[in-house]
């Protein structure tokens, strides 16, 4: 296990570790098609199993994570909404924009973000999907 027994700021405590998060076949592969023998694969497989990760359509109709491109803000917004909503955090519902420069796809949950006082601003930088 990655770790146990952390305490947050508020005195709760969480295990850090993917095999309380996905016990049994939720660390099995087979969500994506470009994750094999990765290092970090048991990893994903656990976030696609909570709805976390989702990755993309590739041209065949199966999902690829794509683990080498690279991530926006808006992005790693939708990865943080969805992952606050696995656990007892609720973000608020249809929120007013918070910012000017986002839409599409990942804008509700950047909005949703913002608003709940859980997302400032972010550096414009893209970020790696997983470790290499």
């Amino acid at each position: 296990m990655l770790g146990t027994g952390l305490a947050s700021a508020d005195g709760h405590t969480f295990d850090r570790g993917i095999d309380a998060a996905c016990t049994g076949t939720a660390q099995q592969p087979g969500t994506f098609t470009d994750t094999g023998g990765a290092v970090h694969e048991p990893a994903i497989e656990c976030l696609a199993r909570w709805e976390i990760a989702q990755g993309y359509v590739v041209d065949d109709g199966q999902r690829a994570y794509a683990p080498g491109n690279p991530v926006n803000r808006a992005a790693m917004a939708s990865f943080v909404a969805r992952a606050m909503q696995t656990g007892p955090y609720a973000l608020p519902t249809d929120p007013e924009p918070a910012f000017d420069d986002v839409a599409g796809t990942h804008a509700d949950n950047v909005d949703a973000l913002a608003r709940s006082g859980s997302y400032r601003a972010a550096p414009t930088a893209p970020t790696a999907r997983a470790n290499r």
